[in-house]
């Protein structure tokens, strides 16, 4: 997958996401999450697509389960009637088919982000006719969660180094927030700032003729091209198809 072009995997994954959320039920959602950990283990990147399939997840399961297992007012075989607690059987099957209909979408997400070169994403879409500000803002949205994860690591071992007391839990996450936030916040903005400065001297957001000329270029091919024309074609005929019939 490495050596595909970028949008060729993201055509292949969203035709998947389009056809799987349509079929729906255990089965669909169970073969996609096989396909997307095989794919991964095959880039040795499977406990990191486990991990980051599961810890998304499961907060949608238990949104899910809360929205409308939880609190349905329209189900009539009632389970559980606890004060505003109303749990359904009908709840309870909406919840899971909703469920299982984000699975797809949830695990084909997360394996493209692990195995599509970010670089070669961005690249891919500043040569394309796309506006090169939406190439900036797939990147910095791609990198937002790790570089904020790094740079809040560095700034609690700094506070560590310090001996910066923060109390026990829960106060202490309460704390740890606090004192981390600001200087987070803070650096976030200043690297903003500095970042403009190199934006501006390589021609962004340039166009047309003032598009500079770029040192790494990623190879497509026209049978690509024709590849991924007719899979979004086929996904989205199929998909229109299984939700008329279905």
């Amino acid at each position: 997958m490495t050596r595909l072009h970028p949008f060729t995997v993201l055509t292949a994954g969203l035709a998947v996401v389009l056809v799987s959320t349509a079929i729906g039920g255990v089965w669909s959602a169970a073969l996609v999450a096989f396909l997307c950990f095989a794919l991964a283990l095959f880039h040795h990147r499977g406990r990191a697509w486990l991990g980051g399939a599961v810890g998304i997840m499961v907060p949608l399961a238990v949104s899910q389960l809360m929205v409308h297992a939880l609190f349905d007012t329209t189900g009539a075989t009632v389970l559980l009637n606890w004060g505003w607690v109303r749990l359904t059987a009908e709840g309870i099957r909406t919840a899971g088919d909703y469920g299982l209909r984000l699975v797809p979408i949830v695990g084909v997400g997360v394996l493209c982000l692990l195995v599509v070169d970010r670089m070669r994403l961005v690249a891919a879409i500043d040569e394309s006719r796309v506006p090169r500000t939406i190439g900036y803002v797939v990147i910095a949205t791609l990198n937002l969660g790790p570089h904020l994860a790094a740079r809040s690591w560095v700034i609690g071992q700094a506070q560590a180094v310090r001996g910066l007391d923060l109390g026990r839990f829960p106060l202490s996450w309460v704390r740890r927030v606090r004192h981390q936030t600001v200087p987070l916040v803070s650096s976030v903005v200043y690297e903003a700032t500095e970042r403009s400065v190199h934006l501006q001297a390589r021609g962004f957001p340039g166009h047309g003729p003032a598009r500079v000329q770029r040192y790494r270029e990623v190879a497509d091919s026209r049978g690509q091209a024709v590849l991924r024309r007719t899979v979004l074609t086929a996904s989205i005929v199929a998909t229109a198809v299984i939700v008329w019939l279905f």
